[in-house]
């Protein structure tokens, strides 16, 4: 994936702001091929991402 709005050269990928950012990309804008998310990160964070209500809703519904 390739996002224009942010420079993630920038970014360590271990750090816990790089991992939240690259989650709600994911989740807003859709997987690439090889991209997972952790069932236990999502579960923990999912009140902290910022994505639409309805994303956030239908993840709940699908891991609960």
């Amino acid at each position: 994936m390739r996002n224009w709005s942010t420079d993630t050269t920038k970014m360590s990928e271990n750090s816990p702001q790089y991992i939240k950012w690259r989650v709600e990309q994911i989740l807003t804008f859709g997987f690439n091929e090889g991209d997972k998310l952790d069932k236990k990160y999502l579960l923990k964070n999912i009140k902290f991402l910022n994505i639409p209500k309805d994303v956030k809703e239908y993840v709940v519904f699908l891991l609960t």
